[in-house]
């Protein structure tokens, strides 16, 4: 789970303040690696190999909804469904993460990095690490 802080003005003018959740399990992250030809990290590399940065926006936008929820006060579940994560897209703090994220790339491999289950982190790195170098 990554536990986001977000400061952001609100559509009252306030700044606010807040923590916002994401996770992606196992079985979400198998379902977008089945939605996009080839799977994400093809997508991502055809993308940029294009030289069109503006076609990877839809991918992170759906990422970044997908891994959008609600940990519940008891831990044991989080809570994620259409309603939620329209709500969450309205919302002047998903303004303020989704821009981060496109405009900071290191924001973008932290966010990306840390939505995944722990045990496929090191795994996520290492790859990212191979196409810097490249």
């Amino acid at each position: 789970m990554y536990i986001k802080e977000v400061t952001y003005t609100d559509f009252n003018d306030k700044e606010k303040t807040e923590k916002v959740y994401f996770n992606l399990t196992k079985s979400e992250i198998i379902k977008l690696q089945a939605s996009v030809d080839g799977g994400l990290a093809e997508a991502i590399d055809k993308i940029q190999e294009g030289g069109d940065p503006y076609k990877i926006v839809p991918l992170f936008d759906k990422i970044l909804l997908a891994a959008y929820g609600q940990k519940s006060a008891d831990g044991s579940r989080f809570i994620k469904n259409a309603a939620l994560t329209e709500e969450f897209s309205q919302t002047a703090a998903y303004d303020a993460i989704f821009s981060e994220l496109m405009m900071n790339r290191e924001a973008a491999t932290e966010f990306f990095t840390s939505v995944i289950p722990a045990e496929m982190r090191s795994q996520v790195r290492e790859e990212l690490a191979k196409k810097e170098l490249e």
